[in-house]
């Protein structure tokens, strides 16, 4: 719906047993600069995780909005990890470079809320699973 003063775009909303992932800008909406990537959102369900991929060429950066999770990161090339913990009370954002897989889970008793900005639109070439990063 349009008007003069506003439009409203429909969004899909993707749930499964895991919460659910909302993409909030697409980069397909009009009047947007020619490069803009994605922003979402994830919901998760504590103790599930979530992600178990990475991306060739795709940057992600992640804000927790709500609740406690622990963010696994490896390099596919050369094998280097970190483990972060991010909560709401310390609001920080996180990037992932290309070539890092990622893993989340929520760790404090709660579902977590988490926006995302990627640096260019869906591509699922560019998204490959990854095994669960235990660290």
């Amino acid at each position: 719906m349009s008007t003069d003063l506003y439009q409203i775009i429909e969004r899909r909303k993707l749930v499964d047993e895991r919460g659910f992932f909302l993409k909030t800008m697409t980069g397909l909406e009009p009047d947007l600069p020619v490069e803009f990537g994605e922003i979402y959102v994830i919901r998760g369900d504590q103790g599930k995780a979530r992600a178990n991929h990475y991306h060739d060429v795709a940057t992600e950066w992640f804000t927790l909005l709500e609740g406690q999770v622990k963010l696994n990161l490896r390099h596919v090339d050369t094998g280097e990890s970190a483990s972060l913990l991010l909560s709401d009370d310390v609001p920080r954002t996180v990037r992932i470079n290309p070539r890092v897989a990622h893993s989340l889970i929520g760790v404090d008793g709660r579902d977590y809320l988490l926006m995302a900005y990627t640096d260019r639109r869906y591509d699922p070439v560019d998204t490959v699973a990854h095994p669960p990063i235990e660290l």
